[in-house]
């Protein structure tokens, strides 16, 4: 799956719509590597309103950032994941669902009978809002 982390970015640019984007680089897909990149991303930009993370891992560890800086996801800034994991969830993570567990019936599927058509399977996702996107004040 090495392209699917930019197709989620690809996607995130695409529905924002926006120029002012910034991309931070996790080393890893792990905690704290997202922890690192959204520390880093923080340093260069103190500013932003938002970090968007191409994994709930990812996510987690810039939640462990700005607890760090005394900082509150969806107080200060929105945090959101994509996966739809239970630790998204115990965290208060807003996540895209990815319906991992459908995936990977789908591909068991398809793999065990060739025959299946079609070989190419799209499946829906969701967006769960929790309270690291809850509504932010802005400054007047």
């Amino acid at each position: 799956k090495p392209h699917e982390p930019w197709q989620r970015l690809t996607g995130l640019a695409t529905g924002l719509n926006t120029t002012s984007l910034v991309i931070a680089q996790a080393t890893h897909w792990t905690r704290t590597s997202g922890a690192e990149a959204a520390s880093a991303a923080l340093d260069r930009y103190p500013h932003l309103s938002a970090i968007a993370c191409a994994g709930d891992s990812l996510a987690l560890g810039a939640l462990d950032a700005l607890h760090t800086r005394g900082l509150i996801a969806g107080r200060d800034l929105a945090v959101t994941g994509f996966d739809g994991t239970d630790d998204a969830e115990e965290h208060g993570l807003t996540t895209i669902d990815a319906h991992a567990r459908e995936q990977g019936t789908r591909a068991a599927q398809l793999l065990l009978d060739p025959s299946l058509q079609p070989r190419r399977v799209v499946l829906d996702h969701h967006l769960i809002l929790r309270q690291s996107s809850s509504r932010l004040t802005m400054p007047s």
